[in-house]
């Protein structure tokens, strides 16, 4: 009868124990912030049982880091193309000025004339042959 007395007090104390923990671990899922004032996050069993969402929050917070240092990189790979166009485009234009004032018909004749060269003051004439057909 002994045994059947301390087999009856352990199932009951098993029993209450499974009711307190099934009652706490209630309370505790449907409100995180109990599960703090609990101290329930601190357990083994919290960290064990949300471990992939860890990583998952891991790997998002690495995703934006890497994403962050990419754009960084990216911005400053554009400012300096954007710096070479705008020095080719400087260089274009000055380069285009200079070749139109060497180009222009009054510097053409002052280098012209060292060579002997003189402009012809008459205007030229087209000499056109008509073709019978």
């Amino acid at each position: 009868m002994s045994s059947q007395v301390t087999d009856k007090d352990q199932v009951e104390e098993n029993a209450a124990a499974t009711a307190n923990s099934k009652s706490a671990t209630a309370l505790g899922k449907d409100n995180f912030f109990l599960q703090i004032l609990n101290g329930e996050f601190m357990k083994k069993e919290f960290y064990i049982n949300n471990l992939l969402f860890f990583f998952f929050l891991f790997g998002l917070i690495f995703l934006t880091v890497a994403k962050q240092y990419f754009v960084n990189d990216l911005v400053k790979t554009t400012e300096k193309k954007q710096k070479s166009v705008n020095q080719m485009t400087s260089d274009y234009v000055s380069l285009k000025t200079r070749l139109e004032e060497e180009t222009e018909r009054i510097s053409l004749t002052e280098k012209l004339e060292a060579n002997g060269l003189k402009e012809s003051v008459k205007p030229t004439k087209v000499i056109r042959i008509k073709e019978n057909n």
